[in-house]
């Protein structure tokens, strides 16, 4: 880096940490009666409050993952598997920055968790000093400068892994920076050769940059298997995975087109965020249509139903394999799409809208092999669905193809444990 680039990045280091400070400063007064919240517990624990758990042990060869949310944390299930088969069943903390996060570490994982907490050096300077560990593990899009720096200083090997970028641009100002920082970065095991690209022109050395793949594909890899949530009793299920307003009404209506055909059809909505249940049954109630919870239908939904509100965190991936046909949502309201993929490796084939950014690579797998369809509105999704079922033998065969062509690649979990390994071991050597 030259003495510019490096004025710049210690110019923008200054000025970012000088915000984040500043913000701290004007919130302090104000987290005593904020921490009595819910939510506002979690902001406090965010200023390096470590649980108790943590702080009390001490775990020779600790990887440290940090997942941001409910989806990367699933995604990491394998990751820690061999992990814990390598360097024993405690060797392995998680990090999230989201309350159903960290839930959902300590629930389906069984690791000890927390709340990453904000990007100030204080901040950690205690993490460090309490967990010890000899790797961290950043999946996605997580980019902290300070802690970056804060490993590196530690001496703590960085591995990103499933990184992906949907757009560099934003960042460009603070190239500089960046720079500096992923200087401190071990290896990016990108998702995805474009995600790969565009870590490149943000300053990443293209030989610390490998595409790794997707690791929420890994639990394919996985010999654990799971019993169905529920019996559907023989109906149709449509299932609409990870929804955003107003993509629930939408399948409403297209479910209404598919009853038409198929009286019994179930139709399962499962919100993407658990705060929406409440508001997804008010729309249920104002259809109105005929619903329940999934929380109190016990082992199978009531015949009248007609809607099944998943109001829980997990456990959708088990759907799937009952699944006649499914819908992924974040891709008719304009986010960008969830995992497309996940419902034809379960079994089902699938449809999304044309906001597909952030899955372009599985969107191109589905169009190809003829798994997917792509739908613009209510009326083509009730359409594509009424095809699934009355043509479902040419479409399984479809969807199997396409889950062997994902299956015979390398497993991304198996990937990021052998570089974390060895470069845990580089650093303790």
């Amino acid at each position: 880096m030259g003495a510019s680039s490096e004025w710049k990045a210690r110019f923008l280091s200054g000025l970012y940490t000088a915000a984040l400070g500043a913000a701290g400063t004007l919130a302090a007064p104000w987290l005593p009666l904020v921490s009595r919240t819910r939510k506002g517990r979690s902001w406090w624990l965010r200023f390096g409050q470590l649980p108790e758990e943590l702080r009390r042990r001490r775990v020779p060869g600790l990887l440290w993952i940090h997942a941001a949310s409910v989806g990367e944390v699933r995604s990491a299930a394998r990751l820690v598997e061999l992990w814990r088969e390598r360097r024993g069943f405690s060797s392995v903390v998680v990090s999230a920055t989201s309350e159903a996060g960290v839930e959902t570490a300590r629930r389906e994982l069984g690791v000890g968790a927390f709340y990453l907490p904000f990007d100030l050096p204080w901040t950690w300077k205690k993490c460090f000093e309490v967990l010890e560990p000899v790797a961290l593990a950043i999946l996605e899009t997580e980019i902290w400068p300070n802690l970056l720096r804060a490993a590196a200083e530690r001496g703590v090997p960085v591995v990103w892994v499933g990184a992906r970028l949907r757009d560099e641009r934003p960042y460009r100002l603070f190239r500089p920076l960046l720079a500096s920082r992923f200087a401190c970065v071990r290896f990016v095991l990108a998702r995805a050769p474009e995600d790969a690209r565009r870590f490149a022109r943000l300053g990443v050395a293209a030989d610390r940059i490998r595409v790794g793949g997707d690791l929420k594909l890994s639990r394919l890899f996985s010999e654990k298997a799971f019993p169905p949530p529920f019996d559907a009793r023989n109906r149709p299920l449509l299932v609409g995975a990870s929804t955003h307003a107003p993509e629930e009404a939408v399948l409403l209506e297209a479910a209404r087109t598919v009853r038409r055909r198929f009286p019994r059809a179930l139709l399962l909505l499962a919100p993407r965020r658990p705060e929406r249940f409440g508001e997804v049954a008010r729309l249920l109630d104002a259809a109105p249509v005929p619903w329940c919870l999934r929380s109190r239908m016990g082992g199978c939904p009531p015949e009248e139903a007609e809607v099944v509100l998943w109001d829980s965190v997990g456990d959708l991936a088990r759907v799937f394999p009952m699944a006649s046909a499914s819908f992924v949502g974040g891709t008719l309201a304009p986010l960008g799409g969830h995992n497309l993929l996940e419902p034809v490796l379960g079994g089902s084939p699938v449809c999304f809208g044309p906001a597909t950014w952030n899955v372009r690579e599985f969107e191109s797998l589905l169009l190809r092999t003829g798994a997917g369809r792509r739908v613009e509105n209510a009326r083509e999704l009730g359409r594509a669905w009424l095809e699934m079922l009355e043509s479902s033998g040419a479409w399984r065969e479809r969807v199997r193809s396409a889950a062997e062509e994902v299956r015979s690649g390398p497993d991304p979990a198996r990937l990021a444990f052998d570089v974390l390994l060895r470069v845990a071991e580089e650093g303790t050597a």
